[in-house]
């Protein structure tokens, strides 16, 4: 759904029988539907056509320049620029532990294409959950290459040319300043080969000399290894509610579908940029 900027925040009355309309239409299709509606839609959404709330979409956040904390507590520019000197070299040590992690025989490789090793790679990753959007090689290059006007950066964690995951990146403006988002990431079940995946796009983040780095993500696995990668959990932006509704209008669905844990929900899936 888009709205025209003039009529955003304001009532949604007037995207109603839109709505309506899109329901009748998946009922008739006996489609499975999936969204992350604003705030202000969520209670029509629930109530009237009877979608389901199944989980909140996590933000984790790591920071790259002490700047960024620094202006938002410290108003006078020139005092934020003398203390961002001193306190940068302290975190960077902070994250030095990063350059201890163990990657062995892991390669993290920039690529500009997807080829058939990521059909492979979908089948075996895929297989750890239950409801997730399809990561194929035709999908992949038509979500990341192929997109017109979007510019995203991708590495592969390789082993002996095997494809074990990857990470899509992309830098963005917020508030007026430089901002790093970790669209997607998938790969095996495998703490090394995500850990890799994680620390790659940081670098790369730094290397760029963004202030920060964004995941939106719905697992406790990805998340507990942000989490010891110094990503912090932080509130979901102002304009986006972070809530992930659903609904099967099919019979053959299994009651699995509605289990918040069985869901595999990125960045990509709410379509951040």
């Amino acid at each position: 759904i888009v709205t025209h900027p003039n009529y955003r925040k304001k009532s949604s009355n007037a995207l109603r029988p839109l709505l309506r309309s899109f329901h009748a239409r998946l009922e008739e299709k006996k489609s499975v539907v999936s969204c992350f509606p604003i705030q202000p839609l969520i209670r029509y959404f629930t109530r009237k056509l009877r979608i389901r709330i199944l989980k909140r979409v996590s933000r984790y956040l790591r920071v790259l320049k002490i700047t960024y904390l620094l202006e938002r507590f410290v108003k006078h520019e020139r005092l934020a620029q003398i203390l961002s000197f001193f306190l940068q070299p302290f975190l960077d040590l902070f994250y030095f532990k990063d350059r201890f992690w163990s990657h062995e025989k892991i390669a993290i490789r920039e690529i500009h294409s997807f080829d058939e090793r990521f059909d492979s790679l979908w089948e075996r990753a895929s297989r750890a959950y239950r409801v997730l959007l399809v990561r194929d090689q035709e999908y992949l290059n038509w979500r990341y290459v192929r997109e017109p006007g979007q510019k995203y950066v991708i590495f592969a964690a390789e082993r002996e040319k095997e494809v074990l995951g990857y990470v899509v990146l992309k830098q963005v403006e917020k508030n007026n300043r430089p901002c790093g988002i970790i669209f997607d990431l998938f790969g095996v079940r495998n703490r090394e080969v995500l850990r890799a995946l994680v620390l790659g796009a940081v670098e790369y983040f730094k290397k760029q000399g963004l202030d920060k780095v964004e995941f939106y993500l719905s697992d406790d696995y990805y998340e507990s290894i942000l989490k010891s990668l110094g990503f912090l959990k932080r509130k979901i932006d102002p304009g986006r509610s972070g809530w992930l509704l659903a609904k099967s209008y099919r019979a053959d669905v299994e009651h699995d579908f509605y289990n918040p844990k069985h869901w595999f929900v990125t960045s990509s899936d709410m379509i951040m940029a």
